[in-house]
């Protein structure tokens, strides 16, 4: 274990380039794989994952008698959890029908052709929570439609590393100059395994704190040396809806940091608006709009030792100009008041600029961007 120091940090290896990754769902086109890409803008969005276990798989019903009606454990879409509680209700009775909203009201309706009763007091291992049914009284109809709205019951972004490694930084990021998608009212967290596909009682959990840009976490403090992670997101009421997630880059491994030095007093840090201005004969004006993003000039790292100089130039032979990387410049929140203002996406502009100083002591000089 290692404890997070105040010096700028480089995160510049990804463990997800070399991991399996698997999720409960995705929407068509919008893959998950696209989250492990270089590029923010091309975006996994999730396809509302229903996660049926032991403990939610009983429906109760009475048709002229009472009748528990018990799913399939396993994973499902808001969809196909539909189609597979209509069949699974019409096995055991007659005349009933399953529907959710994907496009309003994002609720589950169960319906039946002709009178009957959904035993809500019934709650042993029972579905109803999970579907957004919560009043807990029996009822008599022909159609519920349920209390609250239900996107999934968790999404799961699953990493098997193949061997035991030890991140020190996890980002999940959107799309630039969007605000993050995942709600206030989410839970966020980041579990850790070395069994695969346990979940609920993972060996290590961290509840995550979300913010506008995304989901930011220094793994520092905590011991860490497993072959599996997941990133889950629960955000049942978000009023996006089950496919309203865009997840941009998801960002797990370890970093590069000056251990001598830091980043010199007198960066800035800048917010740039990208869209172009044009005005017409009469002078009306007229903007192309594009995103805003942020960059640090005149960034100063002075006084490297021969060592840290070596480093630095093999980490900047793997990024480039070309590769986006997290670049922490106030780990312990010395001069900002989050963990994501000093902490971002983005590329170097030019090459590092190097300058020796005396004997093996040198000067790097950079500049950042912000990826899109």
């Amino acid at each position: 274990m290692t404890a997070i120091t105040n010096k700028i940090r480089f995160y510049d290896n990804d463990f997800s380039d070399n991991a399996t990754i698997s999720v409960g769902s995705s929407v068509s086109g919008f893959s998950y794989t696209n989250a492990a890409l270089s590029r923010r803008s091309q975006v996994w969005k999730p396809g509302g994952t229903f996660i049926v276990t032991s403990s939610t798989l009983n429906i109760y019903i009475n048709d002229g008698s009472d009748k528990t009606v018990a799913l399939t454990a396993g994973t499902y879409t808001y969809s196909t959890l539909a189609t597979h509680i209509q069949t699974q209700l019409n096995a055991s009775s007659s005349g009933w029908s399953v529907s959710y909203s994907s496009s309003s009201t994002f609720k589950f309706t169960i319906s039946r052709s002709s009178s009957g009763e959904l035993r809500f007091s019934e709650t042993s291992n029972a579905a109803w929570d999970m579907l957004g049914y919560t009043s807990g009284v029996d009822t008599n109809g022909t159609s519920w439609l349920a209390d609250e709205q239900r996107n999934h019951t968790a999404e799961r972004y699953v990493l098997d590393f193949g061997l035991p490694m030890s991140p020190t930084f996890f980002a999940a990021i959107g799309l630039i100059d969007e605000a993050f998608t995942v709600s206030n009212a989410a839970t966020v967290k980041l579990k850790f395994n070395n069994v695969p596909d346990l979940w609920d009682s993972p060996a290590l959990s961290i509840t995550m704190t979300r913010t506008d840009y995304g989901v930011i976490e220094h793994l520092d403090s905590n011991t860490i040396e497993y072959r599996y992670a997941c990133f889950e997101i629960v955000d049942r009421l978000n009023p996006l809806g089950p496919e309203g997630l865009k997840l941009g880059r998801i960002w797990i491994g370890d970093h590069v940091e000056i251990s001598t030095s830091n980043i010199d007093i007198g960066f800035s840090k800048t917010n740039e608006d990208l869209s172009k201005p044009s005005e017409s004969d009469s002078g009306v004006k007229y903007y192309r709009v594009r995103p805003k993003r942020r960059t640090i000039k005149s960034g100063e790292i002075k006084l490297l030792t021969a060592s840290e100089r070596r480093e630095f130039e093999e980490s900047f032979e793997v990024i480039g100009v070309d590769t986006s990387f997290f670049v922490s410049l106030d780990p312990m929140l010395e001069v900002s008041e989050t963990i994501d203002e000093m902490t971002f996406y983005g590329n170097f502009t030019d090459p590092p600029e190097l300058e020796h100083v005396i004997r093996d002591f040198y000067n790097i000089r950079f500049e950042i961007e912000e990826a899109a």
